[in-house]
């Protein structure tokens, strides 16, 4: 069973802009460094998984009803976002914690090699293009689409490489 939980939170500010400049570093909703801070407390790698996919999910459904909308800048946001944390997933069913944009990148480029798989890599690419278009806005529409939609499919076989662990 699963429950969704909506905290009104007040930090401290120095504490708010902790949060804000890992959330920058790794480029991802300070919400997803936050929830990531909670998890970690509990040390259960497993809810770590869990958390990763639950916010994958919700960042996928974020970005489908802005693209919706035809917002695509934040929708790429969300895209980028959902790719991110099932890479974290991944690397935290491997009991491995990724920080840092770096980090992500590194994850990625092992996984590539152990898999031999270069799709996923150039499907990890385009998902930073998106990331890229937030700030740019340099993606036509159907471009973003077209990687919206890769962004999509490398999160469903992210998904697969974890279920083959258990």
């Amino acid at each position: 069973m699963s429950y969704l939980v909506i905290v009104d939170l007040t930090l401290p500010k120095k504490v708010e802009e902790r949060f804000r400049l890992m959330a920058e570093a790794q480029g991802l909703p300070i919400e997803a460094i936050i929830a990531e801070a909670v998890v970690r407390r509990i040390g259960d790698p497993e809810v770590e998984v869990e958390l990763h996919l639950k916010l994958c999910e919700k960042f996928l459904l974020e970005g489908q009803e802005l693209l919706m909308r035809g917002d695509y800048l934040e929708a790429s946001e969300k895209y980028w976002s959902a790719v991110a944390q099932a890479v974290k997933a991944v690397a935290a069913k491997q009991g491995l914690e990724l920080k840092t944009h770096g980090q992500l990148w590194d994850f990625v480029n092992k996984l590539v090699e152990e898999l031999k798989d270069l799709e996923l890599g150039d499907s990890w690419i385009r998902a930073n293009a998106l990331h890229r278009n937030l700030y740019e806005g340099k993606l036509i529409p159907e471009l973003a689409k077209k990687y919206m939609e890769d962004a999509r499919n490398l999160v469903e076989k992210l998904k697969k490489l974890i279920n083959n662990d258990q």
